[in-house]
């Protein structure tokens, strides 16, 4: 009896769990094809931009400078080119470096290896690359140590090549970690001074107004009143200022790429 008072349970619940699994089957199924519409979609409009921006470049190109475009060069570019349409930053350098390899002036500073460098850099790396080879040997950048008088005499904070860039994108650990990628791949080096400088604040001051005052340098007051650090009323403040420079392949990364 038991038996079967269980198998009449089972049965519609069967039918019901059936039909459940039915229906998220066909949503699923449903939600695939509307998303992968919607990626071809996505796909060959930004394909189109690239199409459009690549043709805008190389009609500025002077005819007596344009030149057939090798395959061994144009291959690397399309294949990588086509999965970080997506990204702004990445379609642009990839369109101009494609331009570029119509251009014969930009024969000697075209690199294939351009596009593996492509490929790691962040728009903020990107944006602070073009800013750096903007503002040319303006670049300054900064280590930086707080002391907390009230706690110890060990620095409470502590940064290595704080980089501003472009204030209304300004956050410090993000600059640091743009800076220092930019370095390790071979693009930009900076130099550290020697002279140290040091200074006792309130944290009710105006620091860029006293540094500017103080040092001739505003910079320095802006990066300090946008960390966000947990210490006393008073502290100490000290930093050395230094440069920052492209590298050849820099140089030559912003002329074809940027």
């Amino acid at each position: 009896m038991s038996e079967i008072y269980s198998e009449s349970l089972q049965k519609p619940f069967a039918a019901q769990t059936g039909r459940t699994f039915k229906d998220l089957w066909e949503i699923s199924v449903t939600r695939v094809n509307e998303t992968a519409e919607n990626k071809r979609a996505r796909r060959e409009e930004n394909m189109k931009r690239f199409i459009d921006e690549v043709t805008v470049n190389a009609e500025e190109i002077p005819v007596e400078n344009r030149i057939a475009p090798k395959d061994f060069y144009v291959d690397p570019i399309l294949k990588e080119a086509e999965n970080y349409l997506e990204i702004d930053e990445h379609r642009h350098m990839f369109a101009a470096m494609l331009a570029k390899s119509m251009d014969k002036r930009y024969l000697n500073d075209f690199r294939l290896s351009f596009v593996d460098i492509i490929k790691q850099l962040t728009p903020r790396d990107a944006e602070n690359l073009a800013n750096i080879a903007k503002n040319k040997r303006d670049n300054k950048i900064y280590n930086i140590e707080l002391f907390d008088e009230a706690q110890s005499p060990a620095p409470a904070y502590k940064y290595e090549g704080v980089y501003i860039g472009k204030k209304a994108n300004f956050d410090l650990d993000s600059q640091i970690l743009s800076l220092n990628a930019l370095k390790s791949l071979g693009l930009m080096i900076y130099n550290i001074g020697a002279e140290k400088f040091m200074a006792s604040c309130n944290r009710e001051y105006n620091l860029d107004s006293i540094f500017l005052q103080k040092y001739n340098d505003a910079d320095i007051g802006y990066i300090i009143n946008h960390i966000p650090y947990e210490i006393s009323f008073n502290f100490t403040l000290k930093f050395v200022r230094g440069l920052i420079f492209l590298t050849p392949l820099g140089n030559s990364f912003v002329k074809v790429c940027l």
